[in-house]
């Protein structure tokens, strides 16, 4: 039987492709379990860990739900306004472009949708 790692093949590198494609080159994307420096904008996307929905004892089907972590690294500049522009839109880009990707799917094969988010850090 052929194995699939969904989470980090289907679900992880998607991740990655869409945040790529929305960004392009004004935000590095890239996957990785440790921050890494990468200048001035990144988005760092790990997988975290799925669990079944659905009673396993269902014979026509089994729902997973996946979870991801995607964190948003922008270095400060001088004005505190331009920098907390800066993290909104991004921030504000990354989770609409997630939460709102209910049709992605490249070979029409699966779907998935409803990202969510929470209010994050901000560390020095």
């Amino acid at each position: 039987m052929a194995y699939t790692n969904v989470i980090f093949d289907t679900v992880t590198k998607n991740v990655e492709l869409i945040l790529r494609t929305e960004f392009g080159t004004a935000v590095v994307v890239y996957i990785s379990e440790e921050p890494k420096d990468q200048g001035r904008a990144s988005i760092r996307i790990w997988p975290t860990g799925f669990e079944a929905v659905d009673p396993p004892f269902l014979a026509v089907a089994q729902e997973y739900r996946y979870s991801v972590e995607v964190v948003i690294a922008m270095a400060e500049s001088q004005s505190t306004r331009k920098t907390t522009d800066a993290r909104l839109e991004v921030m504000s880009r990354a989770l609409r472009i997630l939460n709102d990707n209910k049709n992605y799917s490249p070979s029409s094969v699966y779907k998935w949708h409803d990202g969510g988010g929470d209010e994050g850090d901000r560390t020095d």
